[in-house]
């Protein structure tokens, strides 16, 4: 593994902790915690707005690897607002609670963002066979997002179940 990768990771996992910390005194002084009910897995009261933090890290990171032309500025300009919108929506869902049709149509429109910055989903080269999906494989990409984003919010506050499928989400976006 590339000795910038290492470090970009280590760095993105010190900051993330870091933010979440601090997201975590925050949501406990004002009282920004989930309250366990029936279908709950935890016990006790637990903190919400931790996810905040994995946002602003992304978005630092994509931008650092933007400035230094490590990733495409369609894909750059395409994930920055849709993290922002995912990053604000689900803020305030957890600080005031919103509507789930509110939150859906601005998850569907973070995840055209990117797809469309890219042009829809690429050409996948198989060697002899060359993958293009066109219109469906962009619907089927913002479908996917949507579904990860939702599928992360349904996970979160199980015991690091919401970590696995986020470094497998994350493994297959790469």
């Amino acid at each position: 593994m590339d000795v910038t990768i290492t470090v970009l990771l280590v760095l993105s996992f010190m900051l993330s902790a870091l933010i979440t910390g601090v997201l975590r005194v925050y949501a406990v002084k004002v009282s920004m915690v989930d309250i366990p009910n029936s279908r709950s897995s935890h016990q006790i009261p637990t903190p919400r707005g931790g996810g905040l933090a994995f946002c602003i890290t992304t978005v630092a990171i994509a931008l650092y690897l933007g400035t230094f032309g490590a990733m495409e500025k369609s894909l750059l300009l395409g994930v920055f607002p849709g993290v922002v919108l995912v990053a604000v929506v689900g803020f305030t869902d957890d600080f005031s609670g919103l509507r789930t049709s509110t939150r859906f149509i601005i998850q569907i429109v973070a995840a055209v963002l990117p797809v469309y910055m890219q042009g829809g989903w690429p050409t996948i080269d198989f060697g002899a066979y060359v993958f293009g999906a066109g219109s469906v494989g962009a619907i089927i990409a913002v479908i996917g997002i949507v579904w990860s984003v939702n599928l992360t919010n349904f996970m979160d506050g199980i015991d690091a179940l919401a970590s696995v499928q986020a470094i497998f989400t994350l493994a297959v976006g790469a």
